[in-house]
């Protein structure tokens, strides 16, 4: 019944969409013309203290959608994927934004998710950072005949919704190659 649902689930704060660099300008546009959410577009910042500032900003001027590209999303996350060095990067302050992002937006919409196909590319191992709760993707082509890519896409989405790619192999595609 309606009242077990706790109602902070109902409520998704703030929405993070990321994008194609070349589709960024396109959707601050079409939120723009469209609806009545105040949006504001992630600037690449190369200082954490801007970060931080930033930061700040997001959650006291009440945006409601953040909009970043996924390469600047990637560019973000680089030094951390590149070392494996998660905890001590979070520690000196590298990933406030990440921090913000899993603690205070409720929905992450992603444009073209399948350029997030490749398990082993830097973009997806940024992506699977995001801990936020609710997830839509959005594609044309969610794979080309390769079933780890639909995997990874479903892992993404659902983290943990599906074994381990040897299981999904012999218990997903190979009754469909049959």
């Amino acid at each position: 019944t309606l009242e077990k649902i706790n109602k902070s689930e109902l409520s998704i704060s703030r929405t993070l969409i990321l994008v194609p660099a070349s589709l960024v300008r396109q959707w601050l546009s079409e939120i723009n013309t469209w609806c009545y959410f105040k949006t504001i577009q992630f600037p690449d910042l190369n200082d954490v203290d801007e970060e931080i500032e930033f930061t700040r900003q997001v959650l006291t001027n009440s945006a409601e959608i953040l909009i970043m590209s996924y390469d600047l999303f990637k560019r973000k996350y680089d030094t951390v994927l590149d070392t494996g060095e998660t905890e001590k990067a979070m520690n000196a302050g590298e990933i406030t934004l990440l921090t913000l992002l899993n603690e205070h937006f409720g929905l992450v919409i992603m444009d073209e998710v399948h350029c997030l196909r490749n398990p082993n590319s830097a973009l997806t191992k940024a992506i699977k950072l995001l801990e936020i709760k609710h997830k839509v993707g959005l594609t044309g082509t969610i794979f080309q005949n390769n079933y780890q890519e639909l995997h990874t896409l479903l892992d993404i989405m659902n983290p943990g919704c599906v074994e381990e790619y040897k299981q999904f192999k012999r218990v997903y595609v190979a009754p469909i190659i049959k």
